[in-house]
């Protein structure tokens, strides 16, 4: 397995979109799984270099990476720049995404004709998003994604135009910083190119959905929505029992997989799987 630092220009003014692309070993070209993260959580955490590992070790390549506006620096870790939450929105996570997407074109050792995209949460969301515009990628695994943007009640979304930002927070940090009302106005003003469901009914390619029942950020009801939306027949919903939104993962998770939760464990194998079986390999 290798691994290399991915650092390109970033949607949020004077920022970097940073991150890994792993390749497994022999000759490539490989297959790709491109990841994105939920909001405010780096690419580094819990289960990502671990997807990545296994992946790799079923031939396939992953570029995991931080959106430039959620203020982690190059090591991937670090929170250096948390102004640039403030003036984050969903098209430039889009914007971050596309990016990262054309580098894997230009890659020689990535056949960038057979990706994936792996979205978690918010960046699940986001995923479905960007894979209808794009329009070239072979599968999608979707873990605890939303099944929609701004998910604000009436009176916060009110409070938020009101006062020009609203206190959001960074679960990185572990501590409330403000997001500006950019991301809401960008959504209420053209609702159509933000619609996550109709992206998923518009897309072509399968789409395994899992979720946890457990879940608290996010209702299982997103998960079905999403399921119902899809319309391609090797699309499949996963629901966990026994799953919270992370579906057990903690960072960093434990030295050795025999100690993963099985319900983490069975989240890793099914999309490896899924995957492998979707990119041919």
């Amino acid at each position: 397995m290798k691994v290399r630092v991915v650092d390109l220009p970033g949607a949020v003014r004077s920022r970097r979109v940073h991150g890994r692309l792993t390749l497994p070993d022999g000759t490539g070209p490989f297959p790709l799984a491109i990841f994105v993260h939920g909001f405010t959580i780096s690419c580094e955490w819990g289960f990502w270099p671990e997807l990545a590992r296994r992946l790799a070790a079923s031939g396939i390549a992953s570029l995991r990476f931080n959106a430039s506006g959620d203020g982690f620096g190059a090591d991937l870790r670090t929170v250096d720049a948390i102004e640039a939450v403030a003036v984050n929105t969903y098209g430039k996570e889009l914007v971050d995404l596309a990016s990262v997407r054309a580098y894997a074109n230009r890659e020689p050792d990535l056949d960038a004709r057979r990706a994936a995209l792996v979205g978690h949460s918010r960046g699940g969301a986001v995923a479905l998003l960007h894979a209808r515009d794009d329009g070239r990628y072979r599968a999608l695994a979707l873990w605890a994604a939303s099944d929609k943007l701004l998910r604000f009640n009436p009176s916060r979304k009110a409070l938020w135009r009101a006062r020009g930002a609203i206190d959001v927070t960074h679960f990185a940090l572990d501590r409330r910083v403000p997001l500006l009302r950019d991301a809401l106005d960008e959504v209420e003003d053209d609702p159509s190119r933000f619609d996550v469901l109709a992206a998923t009914a518009s897309l072509a390619s399968p789409v395994l959905v899992m979720h946890g029942a457990m879940d608290r950020a996010i209702s299982v009801g997103g998960a079905h929505a999403i399921a119902r939306a899809g319309r391609h027949p090797r699309s499949r919903l996963r629901i966990f029992d026994d799953a919270g939104h992370s579906f057990g993962a903690r960072d960093p998770l434990p030295e050795s997989a025999h100690d993963f939760p099985a319900r983490l464990t069975r989240l890793l194998d099914e999309t490896v799987a899924f995957l492998a079986r979707e990119l041919s390999v």
